[in-house]
């Protein structure tokens, strides 16, 4: 991630990043049964599955990625952010606000 580099289909599927390699063309057939699987299950257990799995497996690198880019945007569009930059511009010392 860090270098940039494309990875094929079967070192994401090695490292995690997802569940099934699948031929050319039969990505869409394939979620589509993975779907109907996951619909045939009880609500309620998936729901509880899926906060235990939350609170205890790692995350991936792609979940965590998308953790920080939200984090990143929220500083970004803060106020604060602004001021930072404003004072700096202003050779001044930010007065921040916490919005």
């Amino acid at each position: 991630m860090l270098l940039g580099e494309v990875i094929d289909a079967q070192r994401a599927y090695d490292v995690g990043m997802v569940n099934r390699v699948v031929p050319k063309g039969q990505h869409i057939e394939e979620a589509m049964k993975m779907a109907r699987r996951l619909a045939a299950n009880a609500p309620v257990v998936l729901s509880m599955l899926k906060r235990f799995a939350a609170a205890t497996v790692p995350q991936s690198p792609v979940e965590i990625a998308g953790h920080a880019w939200r984090e990143t945007e929220r500083v970004f569009s803060s106020e604060d952010f602004q001021e930072g930059l404003n004072s700096f511009a202003e050779k001044r010392s930010p007065i921040f606000s916490g919005r």
